[in-house]
């Protein structure tokens, strides 16, 4: 008499000569059956963990098990973030907000690239060297108030030189 067993992972028939209690028709489907049930478990396991250490959503079960950050970008922003978070507060000479470099080095004077262009950058008032002409907002560095007086001075310094 031969009864018609299945296997309880493919659903294929379990061979007569498997013992009578059998539930799988070979090792390979009992390994495969149970890898299955320990996966489940694992996922199971990692559905309970915290949210995501940077936005706060779940940490999705595919995940590695020691995962606290729900994707590559969370953790290149929290990463980023927590250096930020690191470094000292400075104070910005042009408008007296407390900041955070933002710098790898962590040196910074100003707040903004605004800040850094409307505080300080310019030197006081100058009169160009070749020309006289009065400049209010110079460059730092500044001497001449067009590259036209420029020329001309380096002309009139060489020809003293010469002469």
């Amino acid at each position: 008499m031969t009864f018609a067993r299945e296997c309880e992972h493919c659903g294929g028939p379990i061979p007569d000569h498997k013992r009578a209690d059998a539930m799988f028709c070979s090792k390979t489907c009992q390994k495969l059956a149970y890898s299955l049930i320990e996966k489940a478990g694992r996922l199971e396991d990692k559905a309970k963990r915290p949210p995501c250490q940077h936005c706060g959503a779940a940490i999705p079960a595919e995940a590695m098990a020691f995962a606290i950050y729900c994707s590559v970008h969370c953790q290149r922003r929290g990463i980023y973030h927590k250096t930020i978070a690191a470094r000292p507060v400075q104070t910005c000479p042009a408008c007296g907000t407390g900041f955070r470099a933002r710098s790898s080095t962590g040196v910074q004077t100003y707040c903004s690239p605004k800040c850094a262009q409307n505080h300080g950058q310019r030197a006081a008032a100058i009169d160009c060297l070749q020309c006289g002409t009065h400049i209010e907002t110079p460059r730092r560095g500044q001497k001449f108030c067009n590259p036209r007086c420029q020329d001309r001075w380096h002309k009139a310094q060489r020809r003293a030189r010469k002469g």
